[in-house]
This record gives C-alpha cells, sequence and structure tokens, in this order.
C-alpha cells in the first residue's frame, strides 16, 4: 500500500475494558460493523475462547445509530429515540456476557442501508482514514488472530459490513510493516485472519434454540432462506457446546 499522509483520525473510545488483553498469551481481535454483530457473528467462539483464558478485544465501527428495530416488542417510539443508547447498552451487555476483555468504539456513525453518505458516518470516511484507525489498535493491542467480515457479503450488501472488510484486509496487512506510519505504534503483525460467516446449519440451530425456548426467533428460515448459501465459503468451524 502507498504511504499516504496521516488523517484525523477518529478517536476511538473505551466502551469497556475489564483486564489487560495484552497480558494473555494468546489474543483475538474482532471487527464488526454495528452493535450486535458481535453477538450474532461469532459470538459463540469470542466466548469460548475467552473462557479459555485468550484475550478479546472487540471493535465496533459504529454505534449502529441507523439501524431497524427488529423485536417488535421494542417498536415503541421512546426506543427510537434513545436508539444509540440503547444499542450501547446492549452493546455493553452482552460483550460482558460473551468475556470481551476491552471493546472500542471506533467512532463513527451508522451509514444505513443504503448508504446516506453523510459526513460522520463509517461509510463515507475516506478509506485510508479507517485503514490507519485500524492499524494503530492492532499494534496496540497485538492480535495474534484478528476476525473479520468477507469480501463476499452475498444477500446482505450493508455500506458498512463492506467497509469493514476494505478497510480491516489492508490493515491487517501493513500493521506489520515498520515503515507503515510508524508514529501508530510499534510494528505488531498478526498471525491469521479469518471471515466470519452464518453457515445454514448454524442458522437452523439458532431457530430451533429460540423455539425450544418458547421464545421469538429471529432466524425464521422464511427470513434468510431467499439468501444465497455461505457455506461454500467455510474452511473453519469452532465447537462451542
Amino acid at each position: 500500500m502507498a504511504q499516504q499522509p496521516m488523517w484525523a483520525l477518529p478517536q476511538p473510545e473505551v466502551l469497556r475494558s475489564a483486564g489487560d488483553p495484552c497480558l494473555s498469551p494468546r489474543r483475538l481481535l474482532t471487527i464488526h460493523a454495528h452493535p450486535d454483530d458481535e453477538t450474532t457473528k461469532g459470538g459463540g467462539s469470542v466466548a469460548r475462547y475467552a473462557a479459555a483464558g485468550v484475550g478479546t478485544v472487540l471493535v465496533c465501527c459504529t454505534g449502529g445509530e441507523a439501524g431497524s428495530i427488529l423485536n417488535p416488542a421494542l417498536d415503541q417510539p421512546d426506543i427510537k429515540t434513545r436508539l444509540p443508547e440503547v444499542r450501547r447498552t446492549e452493546l455493553q451487555t452482552a460483550t460482558t456476557h460473551l468475556g470481551y476483555q476491552r471493546v472500542w468504539m471506533l467512532g463513527y456513525r451508522d451509514s444505513n442501508m443504503p448508504a446516506s453518505g453523510e459526513p460522520g458516518t463509517f461509510a463515507a470516511a475516506p478509506l485510508e482514514e479507517t485503514v490507519q484507525a485500524l492499524v494503530r489498535l492492532m499494534r496496540r493491542e497485538r492480535p495474534h488472530v484478528v476476525v473479520t467480515y468477507s469480501d463476499d457479503q452475498r444477500g446482505y450488501q450493508h455500506p458498512d459490513h463492506l467497509r469493514v472488510h476494505e478497510a480491516s484486509i489492508p490493515a491487517y496487512a501493513v500493521a506489520g510493516d515498520p515503515s507503515y506510519h510508524p508514529e501508530l505504534g510499534a510494528p505488531w503483525q498478526p498471525q491469521k485472519l479469518y471471515y466470519v460467516v452464518w453457515s445454514r446449519a448454524s442458522l437452523i440451530a439458532r431457530h430451533e434454540a429460540f423455539v425450544r425456548l418458547g421464545l421469538e426467533s429471529p432466524f425464521k428460515p422464511e427470513r434468510w432462506q431467499r439468501r444465497p448459501s455461505m457455506d461454500y465459503r467455510l474452511t473453519t468451524r469452532v465447537f462451542i457446546g
């Protein structure tokens, strides 16, 4: 990647800190677009590794301010007006249960779908700016494994999910390069990069678990069967019990 000037980088905020992940001999960093993505996309794997003593860090790129309310019970006027606060509280609660040691809010606003193009939204930010912001956090947290999104967001082309991929791949590639913006921290090269995808088996298992508990399932087959299967991308499965 060609060297670019430093941008006025967003100022990440620590939403949750429970110990120092860098003290763990093995460290995992996940990059997600919105609050709730950390749970629905690989949350079980994070919980398993956190319980095994792996240092776990989440980078949440936006506050999910433009998100849709999918639960009819929560589709109330007061919830809509407080949606950023509600999603922030949900993120704090979810990451506590999953065992994340540190949660970074990268500082961008939800881009909406389709993208609004408004200044300050994730998809509207210069790509190189976001790459540098992620490199800074990778060098600080020093993960051995990075989990992000694939380039093939089949059936769900949310601009923020696409931008997570577009920014995290080059950030992973240059984080260990001492010539790339040394002011962002000492170089650190993660060892592995994974994409998180929903398998059909996972979606079915989630739906059946909700049904067994007598809860309204957000994973009803009619909601996701219209989307192309991502099973062809699977290379690794993590048993979470």
